[in-house]
């Protein structure tokens, strides 16, 4: 061997060593990540996954059968006809297709596109509450009154001088 080569070699290895104690010391990186830097252009950016990898970006989700969206389908039509308020869940339709929740989710939002929303249940006013509404209304202004003249009293009473 020559000496400039071995000289090389001995430079780089320094080189490594110093570098793995100072990322060691930093917890940065482990050290057998210094030998996967070095491979970067095997790295497929398109796919996201190394060249002649295994996995090959699949990440091996079984697609959802169309047998079960039409099932879906069916039985939120089912439930809507069944309810009084014309709505349903997912943890209803999961439990009566015996699927997962997260599929059943998964198949209302991407697929069928229902969007989940809560109702709120509104009192219905109806011509004879105007008069225990307008007597509670009175009866509201006349205690507000009285809790502002109680709290803009004098506090001379109190002790305070």
């Amino acid at each position: 061997m020559n000496q400039g080569a071995t000289n090389s070699v001995f430079q780089t290895t320094v080189q490594r060593s110093l570098l793995r104690l100072v990322l060691r010391s930093r917890r940065l990186v482990h050290a057998p990540m210094l030998t996967a830097v070095h491979k970067k252009e095997d790295w497929n950016f398109h796919t996201g996954t190394a060249t002649g990898h295994p996995m090959t970006g699949d990440r091996g989700r079984k697609p959802v059968s169309a047998e079960a969206i039409e099932k879906v389908a069916l039985q939120v039509k089912e439930d809507k006809a069944s309810n009084v308020h014309a709505s349903t869940s997912v943890r209803l339709v999961a439990e009566a297709l015996d699927l997962s929740h997260s599929t059943v989710q998964k198949i209302m939002r991407n697929i069928l596109r229902y969007y989940p929303y809560k109702l709120q249940f509104v009192q219905e006013l109806l011509p004879h509450d105007f008069e225990t509404r307008h007597l509670f209304s009175l009866k509201f202004l006349a205690r507000l009154e009285f809790y502002e003249m109680f709290l803009t009293f004098p506090r001379t009473h109190c002790g305070q001088r």
